[in-house]
């Protein structure tokens, strides 16, 4: 259980804040996956990785640009994948290693 620190401004980018979206986006018709980033969004974007954990959630706060994982891993491999990918998302400051193996 730790807390790992990425830079938030690199990264997927899953989602755009409120208020971040350009114009120029809009302008050419392309809309951002999400409106608001939350942690349904890197909880699917892990399992697209094919990130297999049992119970795996993931919770995103944007006052603390924290996501926090929780759920079983398979092995500690796979464990360090999850969070460097929840980590690989932009807007993500921090995850909050919470799984067990």
């Amino acid at each position: 259980m730790s807390l790992f620190s990425f830079l938030k401004d690199v990264g997927e980018k899953l989602f755009t804040p409120i208020g971040q979206a350009s114009a120029a986006s809009a302008a050419a018709g392309n809309q951002p996956s999400q409106d608001v980033a939350n942690g349904e969004t890197i909880k699917k974007y892990i399992s697209s990785l094919g990130l297999t954990v049992t119970g795996l959630n993931v919770t995103y706060d944007s006052a603390t640009f924290t996501a926090t994982v929780t759920g079983t891993a398979p092995d500690t491999a796979t464990r360090e994948k999850i969070v460097l990918a929840a980590g690989n998302v932009m807007n993500v400051a921090k995850v909050d290693d919470k799984l067990t193996v």
